[in-house]
């Protein structure tokens, strides 16, 4: 069963990293690291992700905290269920600025490149999903294959909310 608490949020009885507030927004977040090394293969960020209904409309933000050489960079997509549409902002922290990309299709990569290196990672859109129920799945790899680590650090997490 779930239990709520003074503000509205329900932990949801599937796992203890998932919550809903309202009736329809998701948190959910890593509990490890996420790590590629002389890897450019997009792979799942477990624990980032949300389940999208049928014919309905989400917007969503990530936020994490990352070590991101300035050599292999990063890139990130997203996985939708079959005939959604997914697009949105896609940012790279270092220190000295950050760097953003829009994502007209962000099912597709999107390379986060610049010279410095990196130390966090936002992300942001919306999901128009058609007729098929499914999952909303962040994927990341390193930009270039190097033998460093890129890591996205545990306790990243995802907020998602439907807006139609």
């Amino acid at each position: 069963h779930a239990s709520g608490d003074a503000f509205g949020f329900v932990q949801l009885a599937s796992t203890e990293d998932a919550y809903q507030w309202g009736g329809h927004k998701i948190i959910s977040r890593t509990t490890s690291n996420f790590t590629k090394n002389a890897n450019d293969t997009l792979g799942n960020v477990t624990g980032l992700s949300f389940a999208i209904p049928a014919s309905q409309v989400w917007a969503f933000q990530v936020f994490a905290e990352a070590l991101i050489g300035a050599t292999p960079d990063i890139k990130v997509a997203l996985t939708v269920p079959a005939g959604a549409t997914a697009t949105g902002l896609a940012t790279k922290i270092d220190a000295a600025a950050t760097q953003s990309v829009r994502a007209a299709d962000f099912t597709t990569a999107q390379a986060l490149v610049s010279a410095a290196a990196g130390v966090g990672l936002i992300l942001s859109g919306v999901v128009v999903n058609s007729t098929t129920a499914g999952t909303v799945q962040v994927q990341a790899a390193q930009n270039t294959s190097t033998a460093e680590d890129t890591i996205i650090y545990a306790q990243a997490y995802i907020m998602a909310w439907r807006i139609a």
